[in-house]
C-alpha cells in the first residue's frame, strides 16, 4: 500500500507543477514582455517581483512560450539564474 500512495503523490505533485506552469505561465511570460518594452509603471513591475519568483526577470530576453515553459519547469526543479539566450549571449561573448 505503500507503493501505491507514492504514485499517487508523485501523480499530485506531477499535476500541480503542470497546472502552475500553465496558470501563471501566461501571466508571469506577458508581464516579463511588457515590462522589457517599458509598458508596465515602475511600481507595478515592483509589486510583481515579489509576488513571483525574481528569477523570473530572466525570461524578459525569452522568444518563445515554449522555451518559457522549458526553463519555468526547470526553474522549479533548482533555481537558475539564466536563460538559453544568456547562455549563447555568454558564447557569443565569454568576457561578459
Amino acid at each position: 500500500m505503500g507503493r501505491r500512495h507514492m504514485i499517487i503523490a508523485s501523480g499530485a505533485l506531477s499535476a500541480l507543477l503542470v497546472l502552475y506552469c500553465v496558470s501563471f505561465g501566461p501571466i508571469v511570460f506577458l508581464w516579463g514582455k511588457a515590462a522589457h518594452h517599458d509598458l508596465v509603471p515602475t511600481w507595478l513591475d515592483d509589486g510583481l517581483s515579489v509576488v513571483f519568483h525574481p528569477h523570473l526577470r530572466c525570461m524578459y530576453h525569452s522568444e518563445t512560450y515554449f522555451s518559457y515553459i522549458f526553463w519555468f519547469v526547470v526553474q522549479g526543479a533548482g533555481p537558475i539564474t539564466f536563460t538559453w539566450n544568456d547562455f549563447r549571449d555568454s558564447l557569443d561573448n565569454p568576457d561578459g
